[in-house]
């Protein structure tokens, strides 16, 4: 394995420095392919050492990025910002960028570097030759960077007093889960003794402190919206409700391997190296996100089974209509593998946290928590990081991520990919042609494309650089010889991208099936489309209908519409699709009967019918999304008793009867950095101008 390089085009620079770590590499290879077709054993003594895939080359590295997190961030360390500014922050960390020492030498020494404030650490045993101090300013040996004072580094970088200039001081490996709350802190003008006197690893009294920290905000927002003087014990009620209200983004890092994976890779578990490595990554993503980092040592094999089971069962189940009591079966006995690693308290924090990123190779959002009735993905919007290989994880998270911004006229590229014979395709027509008659013109520039092998695919992509969304209409297929899955295109042609000239659009939707297996643990194209550029990946872990998922795209894309218009509150598109996932119990409960669903839909003498009743009178009042397919239910059938119908469909209003095909999609990558409200676009603007 060999990391892949950094060019001068993935960096960005702005007010604060990117940090840039020199690292020796034995061999550069630009030609790098993620998928290597060699003999299994061939395979397993080049994974001997690993269980996680991390570049061992980069070991070097880890020390000096331990470091590097207690240094200012990008932008907003810069700035001192007003409590509402601060509420809507939502994407700051440091920009690290770990480099081979030859692509360092090619790209900024022999073509010279003008930016002044970014910082170069040579790693540990690399010699900083005179040619390197002559063409850039900040450059450090290893030992010169070592002996660095933390306060210097932040006077050198802020002009104005924060407090941490005075109080902050480097952790050790043991206690950096205090990090996300020092940065947080930093913003509030609140850096003091207190937060150093936490124990890193009472993990609930570290979000007690953070709960107050965003009660703060919330009450000083809500203070501020009120008119006329406010009674001191008023005031006491609002901040009350608001850390009773409290809520923050929380980061998980989950380790584990498909049985196959686990397999051929370390059998002395996942290595020292890389627990570092990601506990590092996952440390970075809570200080990005102004949230908390949990951790658990393991996902236990026997979940990866379930799940693996549960895939392949869902493929014999589209074919055989089979009721669905075991999927259900499943998600419970999953929620009760997954959960047995969490404590009670981690549990409460994971159920009051505002957003979820797990980086993980298993999708957290399957598992059903104590205290809910429904998975983890109907009530928390998450965003899911997969973890292999984790040195392209770490190249992902560490460098400043660009925003990605949904506006006006955004262009939604559909690519149709299944053949004009194929029995799916009438459907796949009459379904698209919904799609661009139901979407917001104002809003978005639908352009559909038909393409028939690759060639045609290709160009179809390069011919709209301008696309934001890209939907492929195809079918998915799972080569497991090879492991790896892609798409169908046309007649004769299988692909995914596996090689190093496709550039992916930032948005991808799969209207495809199993485009993001985990259970087997293949290669998924979903991956690959993040490798090739992708911001966000919308897959699926199971076979998919395709009327069904036409009705979550269009109920996805008016959504985001509503949303710049102002008429909901949903921020970024990990909340969006939460939403979408939430509110389409109710489709897939009407879907486990055709009966029921002609019931619900008929309407009557004065013009109503069930289905409204359940959408604007009922489900506003009493639809609780811990539970929302069993409140689901309960609602119809309590509907239905009032028609006298009930005797009718008792037997099929049972949970376990609805197949919840909506769980199975996934969102990974940063979702939660495609932002769509206008006000946070505003707002990141002005400050990315230091305005």
């Amino acid at each position: 394995m060999k990391s892949e390089v950094f060019t001068e085009n993935n960096i960005v620079k702005l007010l604060a420095p990117n940090y840039f770590i020199i690292f020796e590499q034995k061999e550069t290879n630009f030609d790098y392919l993620p998928i290597e077709f060699e003999s299994l054993d061939k395979i397993k003594s080049k994974l001997a050492s690993t269980k996680l895939m991390f570049d061992e080359e980069l070991d070097s590295t880890l020390d000096i990025i331990m470091k590097l997190l207690h240094f200012p961030r990008i932008n907003y360390d810069t700035s001192e910002l007003t409590p509402n500014q601060i509420s809507k922050i939502n994407n700051s960390s440091q920009s690290i960028i770990p480099i081979p020492l030859e692509i360092f030498k090619e790209l900024y020494i022999s073509n010279g570097y003008k930016n002044d404030r970014d910082y170069f650490i040579l790693c540990e045993g690399i010699n900083c030759e005179e040619a390197f101090r002559e063409s850039i300013k900040n450059i450090y040996s290893f030992e010169e960077f070592n002996s660095l004072k933390l306060k210097t580094v932040w006077e050198d970088i802020c002009d104005y007093d924060n407090g941490m200039k005075e109080v902050v001081g480097y952790f050790n490996e043991s206690n950096l889960e205090l990090l996300p709350l020092v940065h947080f802190s930093d913003y509030l003008g609140k850096v003091d003794a207190d937060i150093f006197k936490l124990n890193s690893k009472a993990i609930y009294d570290l979000a007690n402190y953070r709960w107050k920290q965003q009660a703060f905000l919330d009450s000083y927002k809500l203070l501020g919206q009120l008119v006329g003087e406010i009674d001191e014990k008023k005031k006491q009620e609002i901040k009350d409700d608001a850390l009773f209200k409290a809520m923050f983004p929380i980061t998980i890092a989950a380790p584990g391997q498909a049985v196959i994976v686990d397999k051929i890779t370390s059998d002395n578990g996942i290595p020292e190296n890389e627990l570092k490595a990601l506990k590092l990554i996952g440390i970075h993503n809570a200080i990005e996100n102004n949230g908390l980092y949990l951790s658990i040592k393991k996902i236990e094999r026997q979940c990866f089974i379930e799940l693996e089971k549960l895939e392949a069962y869902s493929k014999d189940t589209r074919r055989k209509g089979d009721n669905n009591r075991y999927i259900w079966r499943t998600l419970r006995k999953i929620g009760s593998l997954i959960t047995e690693k969490f404590t009670d308290n981690e549990i409460d924090i994971i159920r009051r946290a505002s957003h979820i990123n797990t980086f993980s190779n298993f999708p957290l959002g399957l598992a059903i928590f104590p205290n809910a009735t429904a998975p983890l993905c109907c009530y928390k919007s998450l965003s899911y990081k997969p973890i292999t290989p984790l040195t392209r994880t770490l190249q992902i998270q560490f460098p400043k991520k660009r925003e990605i911004f949904v506006s006006k006229n955004s262009k939604i590229l559909i690519v149709e990919c299944i053949e004009e014979e194929d029995r799916i395709r009438k459907a796949s027509d009459k379904m698209w042609d919904f799609f661009r008659q139901s979407i917001n013109k104002s809003h978005f520039n639908v352009v559909y494309e038909v393409v028939r092998d690759v060639k045609e695919f290709n160009d179809a992509i390069k011919k709209h650089p301008d696309t934001l969304f890209l939907i492929i209409s195809a079918h998915g297929f799972e080569d497991h010889e090879s492991n790896y899955s892609g798409i169908k295109i046309g007649k004769n042609d299988y692909w995914s991208p596996i090689d190093n000239d496709f550039r992916s659009p930032p948005i991808v939707f799969f209207s495809a099936c199993h485009t993001g297996s985990r259970g087997k643990g293949i290669i998924s194209i979903s991956d690959l489309f993040i490798r090739s550029g992708a911001y966000t990946v919308l897959s699926t872990l199971v076979p998919v209908d395709v009327y069904k998922n036409g009705l979550l795209m269009i109920r996805f894309f008016i959504y985001i519409s509503e949303s710049m218009d102002g008429k909901n509150d949903f921020g970024n598109l990990s909340e969006v699709w939460k939403h979408v996932v939430s509110t389409n119990a109710v489709n897939e409960v009407l879907e486990s009967s055709l009966k029921l669903k002609d019931w619900a839909m008929r309407k009557r003498k004065d013009g109503t019918w069930p289905l409204s009743d359940f959408q604007l009178i009922e489900a506003p009042k009493k639809l609780d999304i811990f539970n929302v397919y069993d409140r689901t239910i309960a609602i119809l059938r309590e509907i239905a008793e009032r028609e006298g119908v009930l005797n009718k469909f008792d037997k099929v209003l049972k949970v376990d009867n609805c197949y919840p095909e909506s769980l199975f999609y996934q969102l990974i990558g940063y979702p939660e950095h495609v932002f769509i409200n206008s006000l946070v676009l505003e707002f990141d603007e002005k400050l990315l101008k230091n305005e």
